[in-house]
């Protein structure tokens, strides 16, 4: 399967076809703009952020995620598989994110084992 990179301009049209589709997603396009690209570096570490990220702000999910590289040393797949929903949760993760994360590794997440340090 050939990975396809995103692009402000790919982003923009993807945009447009949904927000054509959709009243709300027409408004709040006009509303407030286009949604920013933002660059990520491939591997499991940008795969634990964009959880963290899911249903709380930026910021909160920028504290979580330094608050486990910091704990771990670098988030890796094997790290975390390691680190236990106890520990994870000790770290500040939510009750509902950490065992997210285990699964995330025990899925069979190969394709992106890469590492972020700390």
């Amino acid at each position: 399967m050939q990975q396809k990179t995103i692009t402000d301009e790919t982003l923009r049209m993807g945009v447009d076809v949904l927000a054509e589709r959709d009243s709300d997603l027409y408004r709040i396009r006009d509303r407030l703009g286009y949604p920013p690209l933002w660059a990520r570096e491939p591997g499991f570490a940008s795969l634990v952020h964009i959880i963290l990220e899911q249903q709380v702000s930026i910021k909160a999910a920028a504290t979580m995620f330094q608050r486990l590289a910091s704990h771990l040393g670098s988030v890796t797949p094997e790290l975390v598989q390691k680190a236990g929903e106890s520990e994870l949760r000790q770290v500040g993760l939510t009750r509902q994110k950490s065992p997210v994360l285990r699964r995330a590794r025990q899925s069979g997440c190969q394709r992106c084992a890469g590492t972020l340090k700390a």
